[in-house]
């Protein structure tokens, strides 16, 4: 058998355990291939993502590092497994590296299947672009700022709104993004996608769930700025055009399944998002927006924050002493310039490991 394995490895911790996992795989006499970049950091050889096949790819940290490597991977459909490092989230992995040991042996003897999970894509300015897990959203570049589109489905006009966005997710995605939108809580194994608007200035305008065989069309997109497709957060591009076409991929994301249960790892991540939404109804507005602006685009300097909000500097410094002080957030120093902080959303709940 044969795993690949790959990490983050901007993060120290995740790249440190990526080592562990490898030692444990050639401990076990099996056939390993690394990640290029992984590969690099520990003394191996490696290959890109996209040049990688194995029987299965163990991703190693946390979600980011999954639905970063399945975005690499694009239509070529490998068995992921995930396997969480300590003090991060990982709804979308198996295991965790404190128990890596004994599910590696289950593995090795066969007690594993595999677990399919529909993936989307979008047609943008006449290019596809790869398969999503979680979702598509459109946004104005400039954070704040309405657009306008119309609704498709199938052709079949649907309506017509002016919102900060709007996000096309599928069950995977639904506990995600698309969740503190607005929208609802979908099984991983139902056959729907969900078009979520965000901030309506309609409010007849409601998340609405259609079924995964049909063509979600947003169209005639205006705004006084640039607009944008967002692939899980991670990819960013430019619309030209007024239209994208968005439609379940043939090419479904295949995970490693360990064990029995379904519901679990949502019901965990329903209560992380309990939790959140208690700590954020205290909050005044302009926290809540810096909060929500490191929660889509990641960590963030004081002066970024500024410029992506348009809120005044001295507003971003207390918003900020605020989101601290309840421990949303957690402050770090950059690595290539000491003097100036990121900003980073804080895991609420600990990993189990």
């Amino acid at each position: 058998m044969l795993f690949g394995v790959t990490t983050d490895v901007k993060k120290r911790q995740f790249t440190s355990y990526a080592k562990k996992i490898v030692s444990t795989l050639k401990s076990k006499g099996t056939e390993i291939v690394v990640e290029e970049k992984l590969a690099k950091k520990i003394g191996l050889k490696g290959r890109p993502i996209k040049d990688i096949d194995a029987d299965m790819l163990i991703c190693v940290g946390d979600d980011g590092v999954i639905l970063k490597t399945l975005l690499e991977l694009k239509d070529k459909q490998i068995p992921l497994l995930g396997v969480r490092t300590p003090g991060n989230l990982g709804f979308l992995a198996e295991t965790s590296t404190t128990n890596f040991d004994t599910y590696i042996d289950n593995i090795l003897e066969g007690k594993w299947k595999v677990e399919e999970r529909s993936r989307i894509e979008a047609e943008v300015d006449g290019e596809k672009s790869p398969p999503v897990l979680n979702e598509i959203a459109i946004f104005a570049k400039r954070s704040a700022t309405l657009i306008h589109y119309t609704l498709k489905i199938n052709e079949e006009f649907m309506w017509r709104d002016s919102a900060d966005g709007v996000i096309v997710s599928t069950p995977s995605g639904s506990t995600a993004y698309a969740l503190s939108a607005g929208g609802p809580v979908v099984t991983y194994d139902t056959p729907v996608l969900v078009v979520v608007p965000v901030n309506s200035l309609n409010q007849a305008r409601r998340p609405l769930v259609v079924s995964d065989n049909r063509e979600i069309i947003i169209d005639e997109i205006e705004s006084p700025v640039t607009c944008e497709i967002i692939l899980d957060g991670r990819i960013r591009r430019n619309i030209e055009e007024e239209t994208v076409r968005i439609k379940k991929s043939k090419y479904s994301a295949l995970f490693v399944k360990l064990s029995e249960g379904v519901f679990t790892p949502l019901k965990e991540k329903l209560y992380m998002k309990v939790r959140q939404w208690e700590e954020k109804e205290s909050l005044p507005p302009s926290a809540k927006l810096v909060l929500k602006v490191l929660e889509y685009e990641g960590p963030m300097t004081q002066k970024e924050i500024a410029e992506k909000t348009l809120l005044p500097r001295r507003t971003v410094r207390n918003a900020l002493k605020i989101l601290l002080q309840k421990e949303l957030i957690v402050k770090r120093a950059m690595l290539r310039d000491t003097r100036l902080s990121l900003y980073h959303i804080k895991n609420l709940m600990k990993s189990k490991n």
